[in-house]
């Protein structure tokens, strides 16, 4: 069982950071480093019994619109796990 952790709530905007300034997980697309989005899903820390590195930070889903990470037009939306340690508060705030 995961327990919710994290600096983010569902809501919360945050931009992906731009560099690879992670400690643990470098898996983040390069297509929505720095773009704004909005926290959708927050699942905690989760645990990867085949992965031999420990535990990564809390993951989160993050809805970017697609015209932000394409040349697409349309309303839709992309969502895509990112970890943490690759957000950044928009509002530049730390939540308590």
């Amino acid at each position: 069982m995961n327990t919710i952790v994290g600096r983010f709530k569902i809501g919360d905007a945050v931009v992906v950071a731009t560099e690879m300034a992670h400690r643990n997980n470098p898996r983040t697309p390069r297509y929505v480093r720095g773009k704004r989005g909005i926290i959708g899903v927050a699942h905690g820390i989760l645990e990867n019994p085949k992965d031999h590195r420990g535990l990564y930070d809390p993951l989160y889903t993050v809805r970017f619109d697609l015209s932000a990470v394409s040349s697409c037009h349309d309303a839709d939306s992309v969502w895509v796990d990112v970890h943490e340690e690759w957000l950044i508060p928009l509002n530049g705030e730390e939540r308590n």
